[in-house]
Parts: C-alpha cells; sequence; structure tokens
C-alpha cells in the first residue's frame, strides 16, 4: 500500500505530466479550426486582417492564430496592418523592412502587410492614441482589402502597452457604433504567471473553447512554434535577452514546443459573447481658456485690460478642471478611454494645451482665431456645441469662470444647448463609470449640496476641488508628441462677431491716505468737511 506521501511524490513526478503530455498530444492532433475549438464566425472568415501597434507584435502575441488560420486549403486571405512603424528609437525604416520578413515567414504577402507612419500614431508606450485616428487607419484598409474579421489586442494590450489598449478600446467602439463593421476578435491578455505556464494550463483553454461559443484556441504544433522562432528572428533590431526569452517560453510563445494564444470575440450586437466587457469607455472634454497670469499685476485701459506684453497661463479653474478630469481616469482606470482638452484663441493658446497635455490629457483640439479676436461666451458655447457632435464626450468638465472676463456663462449656456444636466461650482466629484452617473458635492451658503447626475453632463470646477499638480520634465517632452488637432472656426460653425460693446472700463479710484486725529471734536469737524454730516 502506497504511503501518502509517496503517493503525492508519485502524482507529482509521473502521473500529472504524463496526464498533462497526453492532453497536449490529444489537443494538438485535433484540428485546430475544428468546430469545438473555433466559433463558426472565425472559421468561416475568408479575409482576416490583424490589427496590431508595432513592428514585432505579430511574432510575440499572434503568431498561432495566423499560421492557424492560414494554414488551411480554404482559400483564406490574410492581411496584417501594423498603425505605426516602431520608431520610438529612430528605427522606423528598418522596422518595416523587419516586418515585411516576418510576415513572408508567417504566410502573409507583401502587399497586404503594411506599416504606418502616421504622427498621429506615434511609436511611445504612454501616449493614449485617439479613437478617430485608428479608426480612419484601419476603416481604409478593412475597405481597400475587403476584410471580412479582424483581429486584435484585448482591452488590456496584452502586455499593458498603452499603444496596444487604444488600439483595442478604438477597434470595438467601432464594432459596437457601425454594423457594417466586420467582427472583431480579441487576443486575450493573462497574468504574469500564467504567461509561463501554458503547459498545466492547456488543458483548461481547451476544455473552455469548447464550452463557450465565443472563444477559439489555437495550438501550433512543433513546426509551427520553429516558423514562429523565425518570424522573430526576421526582427534583428529588436534581438534582447529577455524577448528572446519571452518568444521561447511565454504562452504567447511556446512552451515545450507548444505555441499557445486565446481568442475572444468582441462584445457586437450581432454576436453572442460569455465575456464581460469593461463597465464603460467614458471620454471627458476639458475646455481650457488663455488668459493672463493671476499674478501679474493688470493695466486697464479703456477698452479692457491690456493684454499685450504680459504673461499668459492657463485660466486657474480651467487647470483644476483639467487635474479632475485625469484624478477621475486615475481611480476608474480602464473606464475612461481619453481625455480631450480643447481651447478656442490665437497660436500662442496651444501652449495652455501643452500644459494640459503633460498633466495627463491624451489629446487636444486647438481653435485657432485671430490675434486680436474677441470671443465671447455666446459664441465659445456655441462651438464647444458642434465639437460635443464630433467627439460625443460623456463628461464635460470646465472651470467655473475665467479670471479675465468673469463672466461665468459658458457652462450653464452649454448645457441649455444640449439639454444634459449641470452641476457648477463643484467642490467634489464622484465618478461611477459602470452606472454612467456622477454626484457632486458644491457649497453653498450654510451648507453643503450634493447632486447626483446621469451622463452625458456638464461640471464647472471651484477653487476648492482639488490642487492641481505640477507637469513634470518627461511629461512635458512626451506632451509634445501627443496629438493636437488644429481647426478652423468655420470647421465649428463658429461666428466669433462680438454682439457686446464696451463702452468704458476703469480702474478703481486710488485710494486716500488716512490722517490721524486727536480728538472726536476733530473727527467731527472732518467728517463736516467732507460732507458727510
Amino acid at each position: 500500500m502506497l504511503r501518502p506521501r509517496r503517493l503525492g511524490r508519485l502524482l507529482i513526478r509521473r502521473l500529472i505530466p504524463l496526464f498533462l503530455f497526453l492532453s497536449l498530444l490529444l489537443i494538438a492532433s485535433k484540428d485546430s479550426l475544428a468546430p469545438h475549438f473555433v466559433p463558426a464566425g472565425l472559421r468561416n472568415a475568408k479575409s482576416v486582417l490583424w490589427v496590431i501597434s508595432h513592428p514585432d507584435d505579430e511574432s510575440f502575441f499572434f503568431a498561432p492564430s495566423i499560421l492557424n488560420l492560414l494554414r488551411t486549403e480554404e482559400g483564406r486571405i490574410g492581411s496584417l496592418l501594423c498603425l505605426s512603424v516602431g520608431n520610438h528609437e529612430g528605427l522606423g525604416q528598418t522596422r518595416r523592412k523587419e516586418l515585411k520578413g516576418s510576415c513572408h515567414t508567417l504566410g502573409i504577402v507583401e502587399e497586404r502587410c503594411v506599416a504606418l507612419d502616421d504622427p498621429a500614431l506615434p511609436d511611445d508606450p504612454v501616449v493614449w492614441w485617439s479613437t478617430e485616428a485608428v479608426e480612419a487607419a484601419v476603416k481604409e484598409y478593412v475597405e481597400r482589402w475587403s476584410i471580412d474579421t479582424v483581429l486584435t489586442f484585448d482591452e488590456y494590450g496584452i502586455s499593458g502597452h498603452d499603444n496596444h489598449r487604444a488600439t483595442s478600446v478604438a477597434l470595438q467602439s467601432f464594432a459596437r457604433s457601425d454594423p457594417a463593421f466586420p467582427p472583431v476578435y480579441m487576443v486575450e491578455s493573462t497574468p504574469v504567471l500564467a504567461k509561463y505556464t501554458s503547459l498545466v494550463l492547456l488543458l483548461f483553454h481547451a476544455i473552455r473553447s469548447i464550452l463557450s461559443p465565443s472563444t477559439a484556441l489555437f495550438v501550433n504544433s512543433p513546426l509551427q512554434y520553429l516558423q514562429t522562432r523565425r518570424s522573430f528572428d526576421a526582427h534583428q533590431s529588436q534581438k534582447r535577452w529577455f524577448r528572446e526569452l519571452f518568444v521561447s517560453f511565454s504562452s504567447s510563445s511556446a512552451l515545450a514546443g507548444v505555441r499557445l494564444t486565446l481568442t475572444k470575440l468582441a462584445a457586437q450586437l450581432s454576436f453572442l459573447t460569455m465575456r464581460p466587457t469593461p463597465p464603460s469607455w467614458l471620454k471627458l472634454l476639458v475646455p481650457v481658456k488663455r488668459t493672463v497670469d493671476y499674478a501679474v499685476k493688470i493695466r486697464v485701459g479703456p477698452n479692457g485690460v491690456e493684454t499685450k506684453g504680459v504673461k499668459h497661463s492657463m485660466n486657474p479653474f480651467d487647470e483644476i478642471a483639467v487635474e479632475e478630469a485625469v484624478r477621475l481616469r486615475e481611480k476608474a482606470k480602464d473606464a475612461i478611454e481619453k481625455i480631450t482638452v480643447v481651447s478656442i484663441g490665437p497660436a500662442k493658446a496651444s501652449e495652455v494645451l501643452r500644459t494640459a497635455l503633460a498633466m495627463g490629457a491624451d489629446d487636444a483640439i486647438h481653435v485657432e482665431t485671430a490675434e486680436d479676436q474677441i470671443v465671447e461666451p455666446l459664441a465659445v458655447a456655441k462651438a464647444l456645441k458642434e465639437l460635443v457632435g464630433t467627439e460625443s464626450p460623456d463628461l464635460v468638465i470646465m472651470g467655473k469662470q475665467a479670471i479675465d472676463d468673469d463672466s461665468s456663462q459658458v457652462g450653464g449656456m452649454l448645457a441649455g444647448m444640449l439639454g444634459w444636466p449641470q452641476a457648477n461650482f463643484a467642490s467634489k466629484v464622484d465618478l461611477d463609470a459602470g452606472g454612467k452617473q456622477v454626484t457632486v458635492s458644491r457649497e453653498i451658503d450654510g451648507g453643503l449640496e450634493t447632486l447626483k447626475m446621469q451622463l452625458p453632463a456638464i461640471i464647472t470646477t471651484d477653487l476648492r476641488l482639488n490642487q492641481p499638480r505640477y507637469a513634470s520634465l518627461p511629461n512635458i517632452m512626451k506632451a509634445k508628441k501627443k496629438p493636437m488637432k488644429k481647426l478652423k472656426p468655420e470647421d465649428v460653425k463658429a461666428d466669433f462677431t462680438p454682439r457686446l460693446e464696451t463702452v468704458d472700463m476703469k480702474a478703481p479710484p486710488p485710494r486716500q491716505g488716512g490722517a490721524k486725529v486727536e480728538s472726536v471734536d476733530e473727527v467731527v469737524a472732518k467728517l463736516k468737511e467732507a460732507g458727510v454730516l
């Protein structure tokens, strides 16, 4: 009779490895496109597009799906669109050529292996690509190549790279909003430990793929594993020991000659998925204004405050709005897709937009006006209404007023034009991304008022809401690479012709110096002299 300790050693050393090995042989011997491993929608695809972010992504993360989907004799056509040339280290053209070699190894013809070099899609691990830029690039090639199925990253980006995640978010958003867009499958991210235990988890994933109608499992044969290694060998400029380790032993690359990748169907109205999607992907819009710096001692002329030759900066209330938007994303993490800042003003207004980008915003829109153009609150509200229509934000956060005109009108006007709820003078903001609700606390005379609004909504910020952060030097440098869209007033249907005329503006009269008096009688005499008594 076996003792418990000897039985445990036997299980660990002999029976469990043998069971796993036999399971592996069983799975690998099956047709990887059999109905129990791949859902019908993916199995019946005829023209498949893999959308990646950088050259070498196809070797690290997508090779099993490429090799298995393109190995059949069913006439399936494979295409690969790389959204950047990987120019982070100045090797863009070299990496483009290496990608062509990798595609050739994986069975994708050169004409259908394209790497883009778009300034709006920079190779930068901390830049969140705009949804519009990704959608425009992918839509062009989907139509050009008559694509019927798309494969890309999941919302976690496999490696967590912001470019990967932005690609996934954009394509899933496009698939939800456009019924004509092809179904989108996503390569599933795995925890760090699971990346290097693919053999142990293989049977579990196989069972799950059989039970789920929206999950596909691709298992590389030893020959396909070697083919995957050769595809990575094409990327000579990226040869590093840690990448070699990853491509050799991770669950995305193979263990004991096995390559494992899981793909899942993106949530679309026309497909049933067993995987919950992220709670919400919200967009935030933050209008900012360039004003005379609050520390400058202003000079007043007949037509208003003198602005020439004085230092300008972001309106302090708007700076608080940017800070709050960034904090909301830090709390909500993946629930917020992007933060867009917008400014209406002269060419130098781009400086305050760069400041906002350095604080943590993702992209910017600059509606450029003439240097001496006066832009009144109503015109600003109308222009913002047009931008809301094109950007489709879920929440607009802005300063309660600008320190140059103190009008405090734009937030209310915009809310009225859009028919959105608004909360003014916010001193605390709590966002429920899943329920698409926002709770705002605001100080009122003698107390505190708490409001709850359903998104979309508008919030104006008070000084007590937060303390804006200082942008670090690395973030200032990164902000220079973030996209900034330039628009003309006619692009937002804006008429900046002034409706108001400043008749006169005067500084308060200088205060007179005080006088000392010796007695009450002298005070009375002085008051009579001044005409008070």
